[in-house]
């Protein structure tokens, strides 16, 4: 798992922008400076919160480089498992920077992963800074307590989510081709 954590890593790297492009009089744009800390942010995150200690960790890779990872712990494994707490735990999602639609299905393969181990597809997780909070409720999630809360079969997400035969899609995700099917994440081992 190491190894896809720093595969992961060294593809930001590559990509992240230059740090000798500062103009010659050492200012940096706003944007230029936001840029920078979400390559930083990402590295960052696979660093600390996609480790061995997690049940599951899954990864989306585009021309054979990660480009985003996921890592997941179930409270069964852990007895861990309140009823009023009942959800797969998300501890970690990173997505590159340069990728679109990666965190999307990095949380339907989550969905899935919950669905199979007897979450209803319900995930839980405290997000990380105001730009993944506003991700995270943009595709369903919702306040619970100090984390938030994924119910994808709940009414309030049908417009957002689909589940058939105990495979969670994204609705603005069906033209695109899964990441996994059920049976690649139902043979997915802790």
């Amino acid at each position: 798992m190491d190894n896809i954590v720093q595969r992961f890593s060294e593809n930001v790297q590559d990509a992240a922008p230059e740090s000798d492009a500062t103009p010659a009089d050492g200012a940096k744009s706003k944007s230029a400076k936001a840029w920078e800390e979400r390559f930083d942010d990402a590295d960052f995150v696979a660093d600390m919160y996609i480790d061995r200690h997690s049940h599951y960790v899954l990864s989306c890779e585009f021309d054979g480089a990660p480009s985003g990872l996921v890592a997941l712990n179930d409270p069964a494994l852990t007895g861990k498992r309140p009823p009023q707490r009942g959800a797969l735990s998300v501890v970690g999602l990173v997505s590159h920077p340069l990728s679109q639609g990666v965190g999307g299905a990095l949380v339907e393969a989550a969905a899935t992963i919950s669905q199979i181990r007897g979450y209803s597809g319900d995930l839980l997780l405290a997000p990380i800074g105001d730009a993944s909070r506003a991700f995270y409720l943009a595709v369903g999630f919702v306040p619970d307590g100090d984390k938030l809360r994924l119910t994808p079969s709940a009414p309030e997400n049908q417009h957002l989510w689909t589940g058939d035969d105990g495979q969670w899609r994204l609705r603005k995700y069906l033209e695109k081709p899964i990441a996994a099917t059920k049976q690649d994440l139902t043979d997915a081992r802790p």
